[in-house]
């Protein structure tokens, strides 16, 4: 196999393999950037080569990857691996295995093994000595930084006889610049490199023109989405409006001071779900608890969802006790009439989204809202702001979707981008964020 440093990766990922090559004495590296900035590539190729290199030796030299979600894995670094591995023609040198995920090394028995922390407080070694290697992939998607610290303080011990270990934290910026990923990134006595698409200067088009013109066309499209999905910008003087919810550190436990609020955002194609978020606001703690999603049957019936959804709809209802239902009316008038038909003792309001009927009783900046989704969103909001929302659950998904959206502010109002533009930048429909600002919207106007 041949490999040059010089022509084969990027100029910035040079360091890398310069540690391989010990031209530099860096133990650690930060990799940031947008999208289709070879982190990802650069480091696995990193891995790969400094295994081929011990092999040469007769010594071993193991790689430990994590990232935060287990079932992430496989259609993320793990795939990423196999193209490195077969781009170079060296699958008939790997023995590749999926349960658990591992790859080694055939001549020297050196593994690459796979991790997934989920919400987990670190990760113990499990016996995994001659280490050369360990990376956080996506590390802006771990809990906290505390389990970080606790895996490496066990893995750090089990390095090759001689040598130090390798660490790579690698991640695109999340919007908010409050983020723990910046300050803990910050400390660091690391190499910092941060990459774009633009970075390719190896003359072999790492970036296909396909590629190239879709993201010439978001440029066009939406200039401040662009800076921040392909260059990574993070503008520090500018306030994120949907900051990330704050992850619990405990189980789930609702008490008598706990009330239960549904949001239903209801399908308007078979493409799309209909979607109830339950959260839960405790009157004493006046915390807002996410505790998840359940995603309604949908049968659909001459291209609309038939009254099946309704059933379960109440079923759910009745099954948490829930305090008010609160419905997108726009699709949702079957869901509608099976709340006052099958439950009448719960309270249920419609809600049409371009309606304006929510500002008369709202305060605040939703009293300047331009229409009820500018309100429901700007309460969401103000509580995500206050760090009074705390999730017991996954909601990577609706923090996906929080951060693809932001406000328009003029001197007489507030509204929210469209709908459309925020298909464009997630490549779906926001029902998880609609269903969560219903629910929130019930817990305003019935509790705050």
């Amino acid at each position: 196999m041949k490999f040059d440093s010089n022509t084969d990766v990027i100029s910035k990922h040079k360091p890398l393999f310069d540690r391989i090559a010990n031209k530099n004495d860096i133990d650690k590296f930060v990799l940031s950037g947008g999208r289709s900035s070879f982190k990802s590539y650069d480091t696995c190729l990193a891995i790969l080569i400094d295994m081929l290199v011990h092999a040469e030796k007769g010594k071993q030299a193991n790689a430990i990857i994590f990232m935060q979600k287990r079932e992430e894995i496989r259609d993320g670094v793990f795939k990423q691996f196999e193209a490195v591995i077969d781009n170079l023609d060296l699958r008939s040198l790997f023995s590749i295995k999926v349960s658990p995920f591992e790859l080694k090394l055939n001549a020297t028995g050196s593994v690459i093994k796979f991790y997934g922390l989920n919400k987990q407080q670190g990760k113990k070694a499990n016996a995994i000595d001659n280490i050369a290697w360990l990376w956080f992939e996506e590390f802006d998607q771990f809990d906290s930084a505390e389990s970080v610290g606790t895996t490496l303080a066990t893995f750090l011990r089990h390095n090759i006889p001689g040598e130090r270990i390798k660490q790579v934290f690698s991640f695109n910026p999340p919007r908010s610049p409050k983020h723990w990923v910046f300050s803990y990134t910050n400390n660091l006595n690391a190499k910092k490199i941060h990459t774009t698409y633009l970075d390719d200067d190896t003359g072999k088009d790492l970036i296909t023109p396909q590629q190239l013109d879709e993201i010439n066309e978001l440029k066009e499209r939406d200039y401040a989405w662009y800076k921040w999905e392909y260059l990574g910008e993070v503008l520090e003087d500018t306030a994120i409006d949907f900051p990330n919810l704050t992850h619990a550190k405990n189980d789930l436990e609702l008490t008598g001071n706990d009330y239960i609020f549904i949001g239903v955002d209801s399908s308007t194609t078979g493409k799309d779900s209909t979607v109830a978020c339950i959260l839960a606001y405790n009157d004493k703690s006046k915390l807002i608890k996410f505790i998840g999603y359940e995603y309604l049957d949908n049968v659909w019936v001459d291209g609309y969802s038939s009254i099946e959804a309704g059933s379960h709809l109440v079923n759910l209802v009745r099954s948490v006790n829930a305090a008010a239902v609160y419905i997108d009316r726009g699709y949702g008038q079957h869901l509608i009439d099976a709340m006052i038909i099958q439950a009448p003792e719960i309270p249920c309001r419609a809600i049409n989204f371009g309606g304006k009927d929510l500002i008369a009783k709202s305060s605040g900046r939703a009293e300047l809202a331009l229409n009820n989704r500018a309100v429901m969103y700007l309460n969401a909001s103000d509580q995500l702001q206050s760090k009074r929302v705390v999730a017991y659950a996954d909601c990577e998904e609706l923090e996906r979707q929080l951060g693809a959206t932001e406000f328009e502010i003029t001197s007489k109002e507030y509204k929210v981008i469209s709908k459309d533009t925020i298909k464009a930048r997630i490549g779906k429909s926001p029902d998880e964020a609609d269903s969560f600002v219903l629910a929130t919207q019930g817990i305003y106007d019935l509790i705050l």
